[in-house]
């Protein structure tokens, strides 16, 4: 029997994909079960994981062909990524039997399952063991994670997902074969198993589960360069691992956010340094920290788009926290127009990225983030009813200029668009302030004799 890898559908919502696979079972009378967390999940129906594992008494040749059509099912992905399940496990049993299939499982929260009649098969007590807050390994934790390395991964991912805890004796022999997690060939499993680690609900104490068993510096040693780095340092300054951990705890539940929140100091590591006054800077560490993620995320096999849009919210994590009140709606443009398709992510990231105590603090911040919300949300509306040129400035600048209608109209509408992005001029003035500016401009000037010397 064999566990074949997940399909990737970042992009897709969770219960699309699964009611689709659903449906396809059930039209081909295919028994099937949910299983692990995902069958914790329903058996107490609350919210399904974001890792969801689904068994069927199918073949290999079946379960790709269900695959494929339930990918097709579900409709085309969405744009924004940010909504659904990053990965569903469809397992084939391939003539074998459930309880042997339940067996072949590292945990015993992994060894349950239940179908849609609600018929439950726990073969290893996992439920009693979930319910006490316990997480434990069907084989003796002696061999578990040498037979299985990829166990000593999936341990925080369950603790992320259940807030359950291994025992002493588990976390001392996973810390004893900690460096096997470097005999895994497939690295897009470690990749799978770190997803479904950041979006469970118990992420700070998975994370810390994962630097006490010494998974952390063999799988992500630039995020474990954090754990104590603010004691290094002869001058104060926070503990950025602390701060690291609580921050992608609080962020909220989207892939994007949580993978920046854990990866967005890291380049702290190698930017510190103290200036005469002993004040601690941490220079362009928001671009180092980018730099080194993408290392990260080629090493366990991150999704493409995934990479791209972490890696530049990792770059601009402190972009949206320059916003003063003050700012004119011209300023607010720009930031609009300079983060095109990253603004969400990044006002996501920066509710999470503050952990002061005080609560006068917190309300202020979230006034603050609230009123760019508020700013942002208002000038989308009116540039989509007004835009910044009142209509007729084309026609006017080929009057005034003398100039043939071409590519140069263009060109010089775009310069005054940009000056009144930048607060140069003011939106949809009359036409002669905007050509008095052109007569002016020697960019516009250069525009202009270029297009009279065109034929």
């Amino acid at each position: 029997m064999t566990r074949y890898d997940c399909l990737d559908i970042t992009s897709f919502p969770m219960t699309t994909m699964i009611e689709a696979i659903e449906s396809l079972l059930i039209a081909r009378k295919r028994p099937f079960w949910y299983v692990g967390t995902t069958a914790l999940a329903r058996i107490r129906n609350e919210s399904a994981p974001l890792n969801a594992s689904i068994v069927a008494d199918t073949t290999n040749a079946e379960r790709n062909e269900l695959l494929s059509l339930a990918t097709h099912a579900a409709g085309a992905p969405d744009p924004s990524g940010l909504s659904g399940a990053q990965q569903i496990t469809l397992d084939c049993l391939n003539g074998a039997t459930l309880p042997s299939y339940l067996a072949t499982c590292g945990f015993t929260a992994e060894a349950i399952a239940v179908n849609l009649g609600g018929s439950i098969v726990d073969p290893c007590s996992g439920i009693k063991h979930t319910e006490n807050k316990q997480l434990r390994t069907l084989k003796s934790p002696d061999r578990a994670f040498r037979d299985k390395p990829i166990l000593l991964l999936r341990m925080p991912r369950l603790v992320s997902e259940t807030a359950c805890t291994p025992n002493t004796d588990i976390r001392r022999l996973a810390s004893r074969d900690a460096g096997n997690i470097l005999d895994i060939k497939e690295r897009d499993h470690w990749g799978q198993e770190l997803n479904g680690l950041l979006m469970g609900q118990s992420i700070e104490r998975a994370l810390q589960l994962m630097h006490d068993t010494r998974v952390l510096p063999f799988l992500l040693p630039e995020v474990a360069a954090m754990v104590g780095f603010d004691k290094s340092c002869s001058v104060h300054h926070k503990d950025i691992w602390d701060h690291t951990k609580l921050v992608t705890q609080k962020a909220s539940r989207h892939l994007v956010v949580r993978w920046a929140a854990l990866c967005h100091d890291i380049g702290k590591i190698w930017t510190r340094s103290v200036n005469r006054q002993g004040k601690v800077h941490f220079f362009r560490h928001e671009d180092h920290g980018a730099l080194l993620f993408e290392s990260i995320a080629h090493r366990v096999g991150l999704d493409n788009e995934l990479t791209r849009r972490v890696s530049y919210l990792i770059a601009n994590h402190s972009r949206v926290n320059l916003y003063e009140d003050e700012w004119t709606d011209s300023a607010v443009r720009r930031l609009i127009r300079q983060t095109d398709g990253h603004l969400t992510d990044l006002l996501m990231f920066s509710k999470a990225d503050f952990t002061t105590k005080k609560q006068a603090k917190i309300a202020a911040m979230q006034r603050h983030l609230a009123n760019l919300e508020s700013r942002i949300d208002e000038i989308r509306t009116l540039d989509a009813k007004q835009p910044p040129l009142n209509k007729g400035i084309g026609a006017a600048i080929i009057e005034h200029f003398a100039l043939p209608p071409s590519r140069a109209i263009g060109d010089l509408k775009r310069l005054l668009e940009q000056e009144v992005e930048y607060g140069t001029l003011p939106e949809r003035a009359d036409d002669m302030t905007y050509l008095t500016w052109l007569d002016t401009s020697e960019a516009a000037q250069a525009i202009i004799e270029t297009a009279r010397r065109t034929p």
